[in-house]
């Protein structure tokens, strides 16, 4: 009886966090993690904006750094660079908007800064329920040639998912990779 006592009490010894199941957004996210590498590359439906900019980085600087991932209903002409009056240098993204109505064909945005990264960078997005991988997809970036400013925005129609989601963002050029993730729900 004593070492079943021990044992229970050893048991509420543990963190918490070791004994807890993963959150529904952590699972999410690392079965995002654990496909994005492997999203199938498009050829279409793809449009790269870019922008140079001059920096001097410190030594310690990362070469590239995703900034953000988004949302909207797909449209012409974005994202593009210097399409907003007034604004230097300012990106056009369509209204980002993270719930995904019926029939709509999206565009996902992934944008990045680069510092110093020269070459090919691939950028991929998964959407993930859970352990549930509901679409994602991946574009080569070739031609990278120094700093600069840089969006993707990927059009994908809209699968047959309803519910809560994790849009993940993924940046990969050479070996480093940068991530970020968004809420998304779809009707």
């Amino acid at each position: 009886m004593k070492r079943l006592l021990l044992a229970g009490a050893f048991g509420l010894a543990l963190p918490a966090q070791a004994m807890a199941a993963p959150s529904w957004q952590e699972l999410s996210e690392q079965t995002a993690q654990r496909v994005i590498d492997s999203a199938p590359l498009v050829t279409t439906g793809a449009t790269v904006r870019a922008f140079p900019v001059s920096v001097r980085p410190a030594s310690s600087s990362p070469t590239f750094f995703t900034n953000f991932v988004a949302a909207g209903i797909a449209q012409g002409g974005v994202p593009c660079f210097d399409c907003v009056s007034g604004v230097p240098s300012a990106l056009g993204i369509p209204d980002p908007f993270n719930y995904v109505s019926s029939g709509t064909t999206m565009q996902y945005n992934v944008a990045w800064s680069n510092l110093s990264f020269v070459g090919t960078c691939t950028v991929s997005i998964a959407i993930t329920s859970g352990k549930t991988v509901i679409d994602s997809a991946s574009y080569k970036v070739p031609g990278i040639k120094g700093a600069g400013g840089f969006d993707i925005g990927l059009d994908r129609s809209r699968p047959t998912y309803s519910g809560n989601a994790v849009l993940t963002g993924k940046v990969k050029c050479g070996k480093p990779s940068s991530s970020v993730t968004a809420a998304l729900i779809f009707q």
